[in-house]
Parts: C-alpha cells; sequence; structure tokens
C-alpha cells in the first residue's frame, strides 16, 4: 500500500488519500491557504500561502467600490 511521505512546496495532502497524493496548491486556495484546513476569512484571499484582505471586497469611503 502507498502512503504519502511528503509533498512538494505548495501543495498537501489535504484528504488524506494516497491514491491521488498531494492533490490541494496551497499557495492560492482560500480553503486551505499555506496549510490543510487554514480558511481565510470572508473578504479576504489567499496569495502565496497567507490569507489577506481582498482589495476587490473593500468599498470605498462613500460606500461604492468605484475611486
Amino acid at each position: 500500500m502507498c502512503t504519502v511521505v511528503g509533498c512538494a512546496a505548495g501543495f498537501a495532502d489535504c484528504d488524506a488519500m494516497a491514491a491521488n497524493g498531494c492533490e490541494t496548491a496551497t499557495a492560492a486556495n482560500a480553503g486551505n491557504c499555506g496549510a490543510c484546513g487554514r480558511v481565510c476569512a470572508a473578504g479576504q484571499l489567499c496569495a502565496g500561502g497567507t490569507c489577506s484582505p481582498d482589495p476587490l471586497s473593500q468599498g470605498c469611503s462613500d460606500g461604492t467600490r468605484e475611486g
């Protein structure tokens, strides 16, 4: 029986199924940001494995989304 020993940088075995190996790219996955199960909060995006505010979800001071 095969097991996942390690994953390449930026990938993880989040479902623990050896058959599909390191199936999750964690660099830009808001549900697995940088690690399995690390979920970005609403209004955030995952970039480089880190959750950060999504500039497109931020409104302007006048309540619009336009500059």
